[in-house]
């Protein structure tokens, strides 16, 4: 796998977690923050990359994984 996407993914996973983070903390969550504190240029361009690595928008995988059974696999990542 070449580097630039593996720091791609990298920046997924730390938006993913720093989105667990923001909620677990009580803060209102906003997208355009998510996406500046983990290195991507604005909003849409977090949305496009999570759409292609997971095949969502952030904010239908967040609520996913909230109350679908099918996304049990994010929630084993995340520990809860």
């Amino acid at each position: 796998m070449p580097l630039r996407e593996l720091r791609g993914i990298g920046r997924s996973e730390q938006a993913f977690f720093d989105t667990l983070t923001t909620v677990d903390n009580g803060q209102t969550l906003r997208w355009a923050d998510i996406a500046v504190g983990a290195g991507y240029s604005d909003q849409s361009h977090l949305c496009r990359v999570t759409k292609r690595i997971t095949g969502f928008t952030p904010q239908v995988l967040y609520e996913g994984m909230q109350t679908e059974e099918a996304f049990w696999a994010y929630r084993l990542w995340t520990g809860a």
